[in-house]
């Protein structure tokens, strides 16, 4: 048996072993504590183990760096829709534990449930990992700059990540020296045509050209690329607006290659400036309740699963599923996932758990999602929508469904609102541009969908299992109709 097996095997016998009694009591698989507590601040749900951390010093931590982010990224302040959960474990060692993963301090990623999630130690609470901020921005910068070429977004995400270090005096910065560190200052870089196609990475590095090229362009030129951040706010195509800002690396005209020098000449002996960020007084006020163990369990095991052997994710799966099963008998997401894993309906149960779970949207979502009879899937994601608010998926399967049964004018109020909570995903793009062209306003589709292909492309955690040739045959079907004249 490799190591992975025996891992995989020990889990699997813990599991067991809880679910006879012979663990402690409680939510006995889940790390850190039997108890957890959650927070819900202006723009986190945050769940911790109790007696971990203070709430206030909790909230407080991540409100002023999702306000730091948010300074660095936009100009004047911003309302950003919805919420991230946020799970703190006790330690950065139960983090690696978590995810298989070594020197690992946290972990930011979308959940089945379509949640922006963060994973972090509560012992880096007070130092955060910069990863978070990185991520943290990728999930911000979408709502300003709603079409990113890829080196785009990875070069912003690595300019505000140092926000989340706070030095002696108190202060944050954003901007690092690219010459920092022999790993920045030696990696061969990728050529700027190679970069701008999104190519590059075997011999070179893509991720540190861009945060080079980022940087050079923030410090060298900041007059053009305020420019190209203009139009990139506008919505305006990636390719448009950089020829716009800087004709004199025109792509079109072979002159991108002319950027190559300066780059590295950038890298081997510029410095720039930082940039200290001011962060004002921030909304720490919060409310607590108590932790859904079924939640977390269902959260966790998506990462779980990172460091388990494929061969036993089903088996992992399932004492999963049971377990939370016995916590909370109608969770609707392990019902929903143990029928697919065991091949039968799901759809008597979730009835019955939207029943017991009246107030729950996710259940109303879930159900609709099993529902094959069409009055009853419309009538679930109606009360879907209404009490999960936050819920970007549910707004997405409500548009689609009304779109698909012949009421576009009714489908954009969910679209939109799909689009606003969860700009950096390429389906809810795409749902816009579907309704958009169902209204025959063929120039706003075709912009959209355009929009629902470069996000893809971008390649950021909430596109992860998008699929990006669907898109782009999509895109082109658009233009066809649209030059048909609907």
């Amino acid at each position: 048996m490799t190591h992975g097996l025996h891992a995989a095997a020990a889990s699997i016998l813990l599991l067991a072993a809880c679910a006879h009694g012979a663990h402690r009591a409680g939510n006995c698989t889940l790390p850190s504590a039997d108890r957890w507590s959650e927070y819900r601040s202006s723009h986190f749900v945050i769940d911790v183990a109790e007696g971990h951390r203070d709430p206030a010093h909790l909230v407080a931590a991540f409100e002023q760096l999702h306000a730091a982010v948010l300074a660095v990224v936009v100009a004047e302040p911003i309302e950003i829709p919805g919420r991230v959960r946020v799970v703190v474990v006790s330690s950065r060692n139960e983090v690696e534990e978590i995810t298989g993963s070594q020197n690992i301090a946290g972990m930011f990623w979308v959940s089945n449930l379509g949640e922006p999630t963060i994973l972090v130690g509560a012992d880096d609470i007070d130092d955060l990992p910069q990863i978070i901020a990185h991520e943290l921005t990728h999930h911000v910068a979408y709502y300003l700059f709603p079409r990113q070429p890829r080196w785009f977004a990875e070069g912003i995400a690595q300019f505000v990540e140092g926000v989340a270090k706070v030095d002696k005096q108190g202060r944050r910065w954003a901007g690092g020296d690219p010459t920092s560190g022999l790993y920045a200052g030696n990696m061969k870089l990728t050529t700027a045509a190679e970069l701008f196609r999104g190519g590059g990475g075997f011999y070179d590095s893509p991720y540190v050209t861009s945060w080079i090229l980022y940087r050079f362009l923030w410090n060298e030129r900041s007059k053009q690329f305020s420019e190209f951040q203009r139009r990139l706010a506008d919505g305006e195509a990636p390719s448009h607006a950089w020829r716009a800002a800087f004709p004199e690396w025109d792509p079109a005209a072979g002159k991108l290659g002319l950027m190559d020098g300066e780059l590295d000449r950038y890298q081997a002996f510029g410095r720039g400036i930082r940039w200290e960020v001011k962060v004002g007084e921030v909304d720490r006020a919060y409310t607590t309740s108590t932790a859904s163990s079924g939640d977390l369990h269902m959260l966790l095991l998506e990462r779980k699963l990172d460091a388990t052997n494929p061969i036993l994710w089903n088996r992992v799966r399932r004492n999963v599923f049971d377990e939370v099963l016995r916590e909370e008998p109608n969770h609707p997401a392990a019902i929903a996932e143990l029928a697919g894993l065991d091949g039968v309906p799901a759809l008597p149960a979730l009835r019955a758990a939207a029943a017991a779970r009246p107030a729950d949207g996710r259940a109303w979502y879930l159900l609709a999602s099993a529902a094959e009879e069409p009055k009853e899937r419309e009538a679930a994601l109606r009360r879907a929508v209404a009490l999960w608010p936050d819920g970007a998926l549910a707004h997405l399967a409500l548009a689609s469904h009304l779109a698909s049964t012949g009421r576009p004018r009714e489908a954009l109020p969910s679209a939109n609102r799909a689009i606003d909570l969860a700009p950096a995903n390429p389906r809810a793009v795409s749902m816009l541009a579907k309704v958009a062209l169902d209204l025959n306003r063929c120039r706003e589709a075709l912009l959209l969908q355009e929009r629902a292909v470069d996000v893809a492309a971008a390649g950021g955690v909430e596109a992860v299992g998008s699929d990006l040739s669907a898109l782009r045959r999509q895109l082109a079907e658009y233009r066809t109709r649209c030059e048909r004249g609907g």
